[in-house]
This record gives C-alpha cells, structure tokens and sequence, in this order.
C-alpha cells in the first residue's frame, strides 16, 4: 500500500489542490479549523486569499521533559496566531502513561492556564483519560480515538492488547514491518467502544472523537452517528476533498433529525 500513500499525498495533494479545497465556499461547506496541518501552507493560503483559516496545533511533551522546556514549548506554541488552540497530540498522551509520566500532563496543563494557552490532550489509549482522572488533571479537552468494532478487519476482541500500537506484535504499513496476522495492523484504535462510553461520560470537559472510521474501515453515516451518539462532542475526520461535501451533508443530517444521547453535549 505505500505506493498508494505516494500516490495520495505526493502525486494529488498537492499544494494547489489544498489550498483551492480550503477555499472552498460550496454548499455551506466552509472549513475555518483543521486538526493538524501544515501552518505554512495555511499562512500562505490566508495571506493570498484573504482567509482566516485556523489549527488545533499539535505540540509535544515527553517523559524527560520538565517545567522549564514545557513552558518554552508553550511561549512558542502560544506565538502561532495560526492555531485557534493546542494539544497534546496522541502518541505523546499514551507514552507519558506507559512512562508514569502523567504529572507532565498536570504540569503542562496548569503552565497552559497561566499563559493563556487553551490546550487539550490527545490518546488512543483509554488509559489516558483514566489517569488524568485519577490524578484530578483537567484538560481542556480531549482529542479520543473513538469506533465501533463491527467491521471485516477489526482486531479479535481476544488479541486487542493496550498499547497494540507501538508493540511491534502485529504490523505496520509505514515501516511494512509484518508480525502475527491476528494483532493490531494499523486495523483498530478504539479497543473497547463500550468501555470508552463508560469512561468518557464521566467526563465533562469537551471531546474530540478521531479514527470515528477506523481509517476508512466504517462508513460515514455509521462512523459520524456511533460517534455523537455516544458522547463525542465533536469528531475529527481526515478526508480528500470530494468526500468534504457529502460528510458535511451526512452530519448536517444527523443534527437535522435530532441526536439522542446520554452524555450531555459539553
């Protein structure tokens, strides 16, 4: 499948293509936020077309940071007039937990608050939010991976081992490294959907749910509807510019038709 990946980021999304998809006006599908991205290209796209478009900026915080280099990383952080908000991106949510590192996540966020940094953090794991909790850490929101499981290619519920994704049990198509056929192959990133529900309505702060599709394992209408059913706040979906206009539509939908729901919307 690498070819593929080339052939996708390298052979159509081009700069081009990116910025005339931002600039898209088209049946109330504007985009004014993206998850991530590429900050010089959107600066180049604002100061061209006169847009205003923003990021949630990923930033980073490792188990050897400490309080001096997490505010620096946030001084910078807070410097990007580019970025409506910041977060710790998920790889770094789940190592600071397998590293019993969460009271930099505690840091992080009381230095945020002191600076003006509005800043949430991100995880696969559902450890993350169970380990702020404990430790009385309040994000200001959460970036969740969050599916169902009812797909062809999804994990064995017997196989599915936290931290599957880094383990190096199963396989990865970056690195086309091939493990046990039956473990994580870049195939599932919500390991207990039931669990997750449970957890996270517990939780009052807002949620950003992403992978609602399993990486194009579900469909949209099924994705997006699990996914606000269930508690999400808000989802984060990674798609080529003509699938923009049918997603906005299928979600325009489901609030048309009123989405019930336990977890009260935060």
């Amino acid at each position: 499948m690498h070819w593929i990946d080339w052939l996708v980021i390298a052979g159509y999304f081009t700069a081009l293509i990116v910025v005339v998809w931002w600039s898209s006006r088209k049946q109330d599908t504007t985009i004014n936020t993206v998850l991530q991205g590429s900050v010089y290209l959107i600066n180049k796209y604002n100061a061209a077309r006169g847009g205003n478009l923003k990021v949630i900026q990923p930033v980073t915080v490792t188990p050897h940071d400490n309080k001096e280099s997490i505010r620096n990383m946030l001084i910078v952080a807070k410097k990007n007039t580019t970025a409506s908000m910041s977060y710790v991106w998920g790889d770094m949510g789940d190592k600071l937990v397998l590293a019993k590192r969460i009271d930099l996540v505690g840091t992080a966020m009381e230095l945020a608050k002191e600076l003006g940094v509005t800043l949430g953090l991100g995880g696969h794991s559902l450890r993350v939010p169970i380990e702020c909790d404990k430790a009385g850490i309040k994000p200001d929101f959460y970036v969740k991976t969050f599916h169902h499981d009812r797909y062809w290619s999804a994990t064995p519920k017997e196989n599915r081992e936290d931290f599957c994704w880094y383990d190096g049990k199963g396989g990865n198509s970056l690195t086309g490294h091939t493990g046990d056929h039956q473990r994580f192959h870049d195939n599932i990133w919500c390991l207990d959907a039931d669990k997750t529900i449970e957890v996270m309505n517990k939780i009052n702060v807002p949620w950003v749910a992403f992978k609602v599709l399993a990486a194009g394992a579900i469909g949209p209408s099924s994705g997006f509807k699990f996914a606000f059913r269930n508690g999400a706040d808000f989802i984060a979906v990674g798609m080529p510019d003509f699938y923009v206009r049918k997603n906005v539509q299928i979600t325009k939908g489901l609030f048309a038709r009123k989405i019930k729901r336990t977890r009260p919307w935060a």
